[in-house]
């Protein structure tokens, strides 16, 4: 039987071997050196692997240097938002006092503080001091969202009842339930322990959600709802449930972010610059919890908002930033 490494076109066995070696301690273009003894095919093969190298090699660098400009172009990206956040977290002051004093003195006028109005003065400064709230609400918005990025927001965590805070929030919105004329159920599980979190920013989240429900829904229900979290122990949900219009599936995905509205002219002619739900996440996140949606276009939506009983309990999320752990 003929020798399988002795026949005209095989490479012999100790060639193969010593270009194998080669391989594993050499890296550079041109190192693989033929054996002076070697057939024509393996002078080939080494020139072909030399070639490869260098190829291998002239993408590595390419790879290389556009990972090194990805990396500088994402430092700037964060740097400049950085600053911008920044810039408006400190500007907040600045920006709210001046126009909370043009509202607080065309309220003093529309009430008649400075002396009776005509009908049509009235109707002129009633639309001034609704345009100045509606402006006051989403420079609100804004600069609550710069905060959030600068990471300026403080904390600070008192205990309080969940069906309290409930009907807290329920009493605040009950002119405007009555203007719709539409039903507000307040649903409290029996028994629920008191949750320790920031009450101040959990009440923003849930009044965030509550103004949502507003807004589009025109018949029909509003529910607010406190019980124990589903598949996390010692924690609390929160849910704002309505009968609107709900979320069409292909915005679903797409509602947590920054600026977004529904298309389709579905939510646009309730205005708002499109962060509520956005704060509302970053807030929840904040507080250690965790908020999800479930909604159907023409049926209604339901935001659900997870919480720990204490700071820093674990949940499915982890241990977000946020709240520090109570001491032991």
């Amino acid at each position: 039987m003929q020798d399988p490494a002795s026949g005209p076109n095989m490479i012999p066995a100790a060639a193969v071997r010593r270009i194998a070696d080669q391989a594993r301690r050499m890296t550079e273009p041109g190192a693989f050196l033929a054996p002076s003894d070697s057939p024509p095919v393996v002078i080939e093969l080494v020139t072909a692997l030399n070639d490869l190298l260098e190829r291998v090699q002239q993408e590595q660098t390419a790879l290389a240097a556009a990972n090194t400009a990805l990396a500088q172009s994402r430092d700037a990206a964060e740097a400049a938002s950085l600053a911008k956040s920044t810039f408006l977290a400190n500007m907040s002051h600045e920006l709210r006092t001046p126009l909370n004093a043009m509202l607080g003195f065309t309220e003093m006028m529309v009430t008649g503080l400075y002396g009776p109005l005509t009908e049509e003065q009235q109707s002129r400064l009633t639309r001034v001091l609704v345009n100045g709230q509606n402006l006051l609400s989403l420079l609100n918005e804004v600069l609550d969202m710069a905060r959030i990025e600068a990471g300026k927001v403080q904390l600070l965590a008192i205990e309080i009842e969940p069906g309290v805070l409930l009907r807290s929030i329920a009493g605040s919105i009950e002119p405007e339930i009555k203007r719709k004329a539409l039903d507000l159920q307040v649903e409290v599980q029996p028994g629920l322990p008191v949750i320790r979190t920031d009450v101040d920013r959990l009440r923003q989240v849930l009044g965030n959600l509550v103004n949502n429900a507003l807004q589009f829904t025109d018949t029909g229900a509003i529910t607010l709802r406190a019980q124990s979290a589903p598949q996390w122990p010692q924690a609390v949900r929160f849910t704002v449930a309505d009968t609107g219009i709900g979320i069409p599936a292909t915005a679903l995905p797409h509602i947590w972010d920054e600026f977004y509205q529904v298309g389709g002219g579905i939510r646009r002619p309730a205005g708002g610059a499109g962060l509520g739900l956005a704060i509302s996440r970053k807030l929840t996140r904040l507080l250690g919890g965790q908020i999800s949606v479930e909604s159907e276009e023409h049926h209604g939506s339901r935001f659900h908002v997870d919480l720990p009983l204490r700071p820093g309990a674990t949940g499915p999320l982890g241990n977000p930033p946020g709240l520090p752990p109570d001491p032991a």
